[in-house]
């Protein structure tokens, strides 16, 4: 098993690679990390997934390409403060987009709204949501549901540099999302973990902590590849 990490500092050309592998019917587990030095991150949630929507759309016009009939994916934010400021951004691109935490959680009840059967039947195609959510039962429920696994197609940790400042004492449940993952989605599903922390010129060692945080190994060698980016290798 192998998957790549993409350090340069070019969003669009990270944006096919995850168009690239959720279009795959099976693939290798593949972990992207991109270290971006400005703003922009969003458009790592919504170029994709706009792009996902206009084939849902019309899929006669794109064949060969996978079809999600109703595209989803899960974006994973610390706060939910910054849930609610993608869920913003993304509004602003015209991509509908659910910020799962208590407050929403709360007011959805009280409106007699069932979140649970609304992430399920893929009504948003995004969801940002936090580590700790991720734990809760009705994601077993969600994760469960055929629907939703037929349609969820990327995930994105954001802030990623906070799987380890955070998960080993603060919020333990950073330490779970490689879990959730592996565990809980398909294995098709394109991974990407975001930081503007991580200057392009790191150290391979973060990187591989990332990728042992993640679970998608216990131990990995590094693979020097083209164009900057890094081959990591299971061992």
């Amino acid at each position: 098993m192998s998957f790549n990490i993409a350090t340069v500092p070019d969003q669009l050309k990270l944006c096919n690679v995850m168009l690239l592998v959720s279009s795959c019917s099976a693939s290798p587990c593949t972990a992207l990390w991109r270290t971006c030095l400005r703003d922009g991150k969003s458009a790592l949630f919504a170029v994709p997934m706009i792009v996902l929507l206009e084939v849902a759309g019309n899929p006669t016009a794109y064949p060969g390409f996978t079809k999600y009939k109703k595209p989803v994916a899960l974006v994973i934010a610390p706060t939910k403060g910054l849930a609610a400021n993608i869920v913003f951004e993304l509004a602003v691109l015209r991509v509908p987009a659910l910020a799962y935490t208590s407050d929403v959680l709360a007011d959805a009840r009280k409106a007699g709204r069932n979140i649970t059967s609304e992430i399920m039947s893929c009504r948003w195609p995004i969801v940002c949501i936090d580590p700790e959510h991720l734990m809760d039962k009705q994601w077993e429920r969600i994760t469960d549901c055929q629907l939703f696994r037929d349609n969820i197609a990327f995930v994105s940790a954001d802030e990623a540099h906070l799987i380890d400042e955070w998960g080993e004492d603060f919020r333990p449940a950073f330490r779970h999302i490689g879990n959730f993952i592996r565990g809980r989605l398909p294995p098709n599903v394109a991974v990407s973990a975001l930081t503007a922390t991580l200057g392009s010129n790191a150290a391979a060692g973060p990187y591989e902590l990332f990728a042992i945080l993640l679970s998608f190994v216990h131990r990995v060698c590094q693979i020097s590849g083209p164009g900057g980016t890094r081959f990591l290798k299971a061992l």
